[in-house]
């Protein structure tokens, strides 16, 4: 981030935090601040012989490994 030139991408950086007062802190998204956020949308996975039995890849919704 150069903050010696104007533009659009400085305009993008101080507009991310206007919406929270100018606080300078913005709230991570759901999905990684909890970890059955993946879960509750419909996504899971799990481990057969240390491979995924399903394709991590197949879908734009965030899954998360458990291993136990």
């Amino acid at each position: 981030m150069n903050y010696q030139t104007a533009g659009k991408f400085m305009d993008v950086y101080f507009g991310r935090f206007l919406s929270n007062g100018g606080c300078g802190y913005v709230l991570k998204p759901t999905y990684l601040r909890y970890d059955n956020a993946a879960t509750a949308a419909g996504a899971s996975s799990s481990v057969a012989s240390g491979r995924f039995s399903t394709n991590l890849y197949s879908s734009n919704t965030p899954q998360i490994l458990h291993i136990k």
